[in-house]
C-alpha cells in the first residue's frame, strides 16, 4: 500500500528536483549566481534562471519579481525554494 502524505505548501522549505525535472528550457535566459541561505541553516549555490534586461539582472530584482516559490539551478538538479525561509542571498 503507497502512503500518501499531505504537507501544506507554505510549510515546504524548498523541493530538490533530479536533472530529468528541469524547470526550464529557453535559450535566452541568463544564469544569475548566487548563494541562498536558507533560516535552517542551510546554503544552496546556484543561478537564477533570468530573462531580465541587463541593467535589471541583480538577485534583488529577480527576487522581487518572483512569487512565494523561486527557482534555483544548481547542476545538475534544480531546487524550488520557498521565499519564507531566505534568510539572505548573495549575488556571485
Amino acid at each position: 500500500m503507497n502512503e500518501v502524505l499531505l504537507i501544506g505548501k507554505t510549510r515546504i522549505v524548498y523541493v530538490e528536483l533530479p536533472e530529468g525535472g528541469a524547470v526550464l528550457q529557453r535559450e535566452n535566459f541568463k544564469e544569475l549566481p548566487v548563494t541562498v541561505e536558507l533560516v535552517n541553516g542551510e546554503s544552496l549555490r546556484g543561478s537564477f534562471p533570468t530573462d531580465l534586461p541587463p541593467e535589471s539582472r541583480r538577485a534583488s530584482d529577480y527576487l522581487n519579481l518572483m512569487p512565494q516559490y523561486i527557482c534555483l539551478q544548481s547542476n545538475p538538479n534544480w531546487f524550488v525554494i520557498n521565499k519564507g525561509y531566505v534568510l539572505s542571498v548573495k549575488q556571485g
